[in-house]
């Protein structure tokens, strides 16, 4: 079945393999998505994107398209990182890049970022985590080597 992208809240899997998503459970569904990279469970909804993109396309747990978000720039290679506590998502791509149900969100530059809670951003650059909130930064503490312990793509 592919990579497993996420359990949604009637405890449904979601996978992707390829260019295809997949519902498995007694209302199953594949859907074909071209250029599909990666996709995530954000609270009721499966948001996708795809190589060349420059909006993120969001799904029903029935398998409709219900819209669409704009990114901040072209989708290229990368990964979602989510967080079960927040409707947001960072995508781990060259320099990662947050969005919202609302829209894209301004982070600083940064090697990896991640949801914490609505509003709040987890990120890591040049050995420091730090705590991003709305346009500033909250607090920094320096990791020193345990930075090279962090792999979003795990």
């Amino acid at each position: 079945m592919g990579r497993l992208i996420g359990v949604t809240a009637d405890l449904s899997l979601v996978a992707r393999d390829g260019s295809s998503l997949t519902r498995a459970d007694a209302n199953a569904w594949v859907i074909t998505i071209p250029g599909l990279v990666d996709a995530a469970v954000i609270g009721s909804e499966i948001w996708t994107a795809s190589a060349g993109d420059v909006e993120l396309k969001r799904f029903g747990f029935d398998g409709a398209r219900v819209g669409a978000l704009p990114v901040p720039g072209t989708i290229g290679h990368g990964r979602w990182l989510t967080s079960a506590f927040v409707r947001a998502a960072v995508w781990q791509g060259d320099a990662p890049w947050a969005v919202r149900e609302d829209g894209p969100v301004a982070l600083p530059p940064a090697e990896i970022a991640a949801p914490i809670t609505d509003g709040r951003w987890l990120t890591w650059r040049n050995g420091h985590a730090s705590l991003w909130r709305g346009a500033s930064e909250v607090w920094r503490v320096p990791l020193g080597e345990a930075t090279s312990l962090v792999d979003a793509a795990a």
